[in-house]
Order: C-alpha cells, then sequence, then structure tokens
C-alpha cells in the first residue's frame, strides 16, 4: 500500500494516552506495516530499527508501542486494524487486474481483428 486512511477522531481517542515520541513510533512502525504488508518483525531490534530509535529512550517506547498496539504471534508483531485495511485493499486491487487484465485482452483481440 502507498497510503494508508487515518480517520483523526478515531487517532486522537486511540492515542491520547501516548507521549508524542510513543505517537511517532507508532507512525513510523504502521507506515512500514502498511508499505510491507506485512507484520513487524518478531524482535525489537528489528523494530527500533524500523522506527529509527536510537536511544535508550527510543527503543523503550518502540518497546512500550509493540505491548499495547500490537499483537505479537509467531510471524511477527500483527495489528488487528493495519490486517482488516490491508486485506480490503489487497481484494480491490484484485479486482482492478482483473479488469484490467479483461480489458487489455478484449482490446487485443479487437485489434487482431481489424489487421486480419
Amino acid at each position: 500500500m502507498i497510503w494508508w486512511k487515518r480517520d483523526i477522531g478515531a487517532w486522537r481517542a486511540k492515542t491520547a494516552h501516548l507521549t508524542p515520541l510513543e505517537k511517532g513510533v507508532y507512525v513510523e512502525l504502521l507506515d512500514h506495516y502498511y508499505a510491507t504488508e506485512e507484520p513487524l518483525p518478531p524482535d525489537s531490534a528489528s523494530c527500533w530499527r524500523i522506527a529509527g530509535a536510537k536511544t535508550q529512550a527510543e527503543n523503550f517506547a518502540v518497546d512500550k508501542i509493540l505491548s499495547t498496539m500490537f499483537e505479537k504471534t509467531a510471524d511477527g508483531f500483527v495489528q488487528k486494524r493495519a490486517e482488516e485495511e490491508i486485506t480490503k485493499y489487497q481484494a480491490k486491487h484484485t479486482k482492478k487486474v482483473v479488469r484490467a487484465t479483461e480489458s487489455w485482452a478484449k482490446r487485443k483481440a479487437l485489434k487482431l481483428k481489424v489487421v486480419k
């Protein structure tokens, strides 16, 4: 995905308890999650790098966000809402690819008929 929808009201309600640093970490992790369309790596060190965390306070913020806003699974850290949005996006994308392929095939068939 190249963008993700963010409802400002819902975002503020869900993140009101976070510090500005934690909110920034959360955005960085979500951006990566949506961009790759995959769970975050299961180890903290990889997630620190994804979030750009360099200090102990930043590492702690990443760990806090992972433990409170994500669920750890065998595949890595997942976030329910992000998974739902990615699934919706992939379904729409698949439909668009199918329609485009069908449309291209029809155009190609028409061109072949004209040439003959």
